[in-house]
């Protein structure tokens, strides 16, 4: 009779009365897998196209990938849970090394340079050590890792970026009145952001056209009122707006990222009155980075 196995790692399990006299092979082969999950590697040759791992290959702790690249590299792993740490000795060339699993229509990770834990659930795949959506920092290499984008300013799909789209615009919800200039009974906004801003900050909600921007805050929290230019054209009371200070893209489907070109790295001012336009130049208040991870 053929012996089920472990679901997870593919271990041998001998059936009751199975295998008499002959239990060394599968169980020596059960502790070597342990044994190499514990400390062992793989090694994986790539240079482009998809590359699947053996299950001998996932019952290993390191998976090295070595190589050049010539294209971008996709890896399926095993469709069983587990973790794995890939530890990429490549030459990338500037190309993407993405972990999936052929599990259909399931979250895939790219992976980042030189060491990327990732878990799988069995069809998903995430990074276990994960950047937090929106994290910057400054970078000084030709190229962007991996995970992260350019802060330059430009214009990204709300769809493929919604976890950073969700991180760096705000919330609330207010009430809007055709005709008018101001968007009532706000009962929340992003600390420190109060009276007039540095610059017009881009502002979305049903009611408001494309391109409306918030030019004046005011009130207190549970009761603020926005000022906006131009006036709303429908009224819908508690509706949902969105502010996106980095700017809100075409206002449906894509949205701006932080543009650090010729800016320094400092925290947001919160109402301080260190950073000023005379000191630092328009759109100070929000603070500017170099590379974002989205």
């Amino acid at each position: 009779m053929t012996e089920p196995v472990t679901t997870n790692k593919q271990f041998t399990i001998p059936n009751t009365g199975d295998l008499p006299n002959a239990w060394g092979p599968p169980l020596n082969g059960n502790f070597t897998a342990l044994d190499n999950l514990l400390g062992s590697s793989a090694s994986l040759v790539v240079s482009s196209g998809t590359y699947t791992l053996t299950s001998a290959q996932a019952q290993n702790l390191r998976i090295a990938l070595t190589g050049t690249l010539t294209g971008n590299v996709t890896i399926n792993i095993p469709q069983y849970a587990g973790f794995y740490y890939f530890h990429d000795l490549t030459t990338r060339g500037g190309y993407t090394i993405t972990v999936t699993t052929t599990a259909s229509g399931q979250r895939t990770q790219n992976l980042p340079f030189k060491l990327g834990h990732v878990f799988t659930d069995g069809a998903n795949v995430w990074l276990v050590s994960e950047p937090l959506h929106g994290e910057t920092k400054p970078f000084s290499g030709w190229t962007i890792p991996p995970l992260w984008q350019a802060a330059i300013g430009q214009a990204v799909s709300r769809t493929t970026y919604s976890d950073l789209f969700g991180n760096i615009t705000f919330q609330t919800t207010g009430n809007i009145s055709s005709g008018s200039g101001s968007i009532t009974n706000v009962p929340a906004l992003p600390i420190g952001l109060s009276g007039n801003p540095p610059y017009a900050v881009p502002i979305e909600g049903l009611g408001l056209a494309v391109g409306t921007v918030a030019t004046n805050f005011s009130g207190s929290a549970g009761n603020y009122t926005i000022t906006i230019s131009p006036n709303a054209t429908a009224t819908n009371s508690g509706t949902p707006i969105r502010l996106l200070p980095n700017g809100q893209g075409d206002g449906s489907t894509t949205f701006n990222l932080p543009d650090c070109r010729g800016r320094a790295v400092f925290g947001q001012d919160s109402g301080a009155g260190r950073l000023t336009n005379t000191s630092m130049g328009t759109a100070s208040r929000w603070g500017r980075r170099a590379a974002i991870n989205p």
